[in-house]
């Protein structure tokens, strides 16, 4: 109890102390906890002592007492103390409410100080290396003040420390592709670090809802998140540049932006620009979606006022325009939307996913081409501070899974839709529409716009759709005269 008092109320003091003179700090700490003995009995008067000692750079004191013999049993109960569990846990939780407390957030100079103290007392200590190598890789991980490479053995080799990160997924993790990909991400991460980093993935709802895995993961309640950028539109206005735009690139000129061009530039710089601490990864990116679900044939431009419709992004404004009234829903909410007619209408995804939906026992009228998103990313999310604690290695090795996660919602998107539209259309009575001509223009018109709209609301906005475009016409002078038309490539 006395020492809780001590802690709220005069840390401040025996800070202040700690940056003029560190030797009465430390005598204030002793007094404290009744004596200089009595510190080591009291895990968080140590604490605090060793963290003083840090931040005020006194290593000297560290080094006088790891090579004086007078000291040598001090130093030992030191050791003692630091190895056991207790210490562990304390150093994560009091070292931190310590650190806030006093104000003192350079943690960046408190990691190069603690490296040195650390370095410098383990070499002297009369240790075996792989236990000096433990030991120091436990405090600075448990500390939180230095990422896991910062301890290297004598080779000058990296110990990296095991690493498990929680993600919560927006869709469900048996959801074909979209699904499929987090969850193989997360086992190839596993199988390729042999076990040291690994992701635990969740369903949404487990953790989280669909809808706040932004905020969870930006706030460190998650570690990671697996979304779409769209999504997060009410956020960010330029985030579904980032996700889809309509009558926007394919996969491959959308991958040539993100990746060639200015695209993961970009994309981060929303999320800092927002104060989201993030770390943003585009990991998968899917073949055009349908363009959505009607109970009846559309006809004209008109038979889209007053539709209650489930629509993403951007397409989504395009939609209001156009005269329906639209609505974005989770995944997981669509379909009893559908059911009970709180919407007439949805679109969602590719024909794989509206199939694992089961839109088709509601609606028959499943409308193409996807004119709104050509090309869909997805996006990994890391809490900007659990990222930056991971070695390179670690770094590397999700970004990696990323590509893979890229290439694999790519070819397996493509490869699978065309039995669905058949199974579709023989086993259910779906009949598979195309726009016409008019209405796609009318679609378009409605686009441009929206784009003026958004540009003069949203500086950034401007500043994404500017770069986007102006990537986009010099792409054409090879994407133009490249490829063969599609119909004249499949006869």
């Amino acid at each position: 109890m006395k020492f809780e008092m001590t802690y709220r109320k005069e840390l401040p003091a025996i800070w202040s102390r700690a940056r003029g003179k560190p030797a009465d700090a430390l005598q204030l700490i002793g007094r404290h906890s009744r004596g200089p003995r009595a510190s080591f009995a009291n895990p968080k008067i140590f604490v605090v002592r060793y963290f003083v000692l840090i931040e005020t750079g006194s290593m000297s004191t560290w080094l006088r007492m790891s090579t004086s013999s007078r000291s040598r049993p001090r130093m030992s109960r030191y050791w003692q103390k630091l190895c056991s569990m207790k210490i562990f846990c304390y150093l994560a939780k009091t070292g931190h409410e310590f650190l806030d407390h006093t104000g003192y957030r350079h943690l960046r100079l408190a990691r190069t100080k603690l490296i040195q103290l650390l370095k410098s007392i383990i070499n002297s200590m009369p240790f075996p290396t792989c236990l000096q190598l433990s030991l120091a890789t436990l405090i600075l991980v448990a500390a939180g003040c230095a990422k896991q490479q910062d301890i290297q053995d004598q080779a000058g080799r990296a110990v990296t420390h095991p690493v498990t990160l929680k993600l919560t997924s927006f869709y469900n993790l048996n959801a074909p592709i979209l699904g499929e990909n987090i969850a193989q991400l997360a086992q190839r991460v596993e199988q390729a670090s042999d076990g040291s980093l690994k992701f635990k993935v969740y369903d949404p709802g487990k953790l989280v809802s669909s809808m706040e895995v932004l905020d969870a993961v930006s706030a460190g309640k998650v570690d990671a998140g697996y979304s779409a950028p769209g999504f997060w539109m009410g956020k960010m206005p330029a985030a579904p540049l980032f996700s889809s735009i309509p009558f926007g690139p394919d996969i491959s000129e959308y991958l040539a932006w993100f990746l060639g061009g200015n695209g993961m530039k970009l994309y981060q710089e929303m999320y800092d620009r927002h104060g989201f601490n993030v770390k943003v990864l585009l990991c998968g990116m899917v073949p055009p979606e349908t363009s959505g679900w009607f109970a009846k044939p559309i006809q004209s431009a008109a038979d889209f006022k007053g539709l209650k419709m489930r629509f993403f992004g951007l397409g989504g404004s395009v939609m209001k325009a156009m005269g329906a009234s639209v609505n974005l829903l989770p995944p997981s909410e669509i379909f009893p939307a559908l059911e009970k007619g709180v919407i007439d209408a949805t679109e969602f995804s590719m024909p794989t996913s509206d199939e694992d939906k089961g839109f088709y026992k509601i609606v028959k009228y499943n409308y193409f081409p996807g004119w709104h998103q050509q090309a869909s990313a997805l996006e990994l999310l890391i809490n900007k501070d659990q990222w930056d604690a991971l070695a390179p290695s670690q770094q590397a090795l999700i970004e990696m899974a990323c590509n893979e996660g890229i290439i694999f919602t790519a070819s397996k998107g493509e490869a699978s839709q065309a039995d669905v539209m058949i199974r579709n259309v023989e086993e259910r009575g779906v009949q598979n529409m195309s726009w016409s001509p008019e209405i796609l223009r009318e679609f378009e018109t409605a686009w441009q716009q929206v784009a003026a709209e958004q540009c003069a609301a949203d500086p950034f906005f401007k500043k994404v759709y500017d770069d986007l475009t102006k990537f986009r016409k010099r792409y054409a002078v090879w994407g133009s005269k490249a490829y063969l038309p599609r119909a004249a490539s499949a006869e």
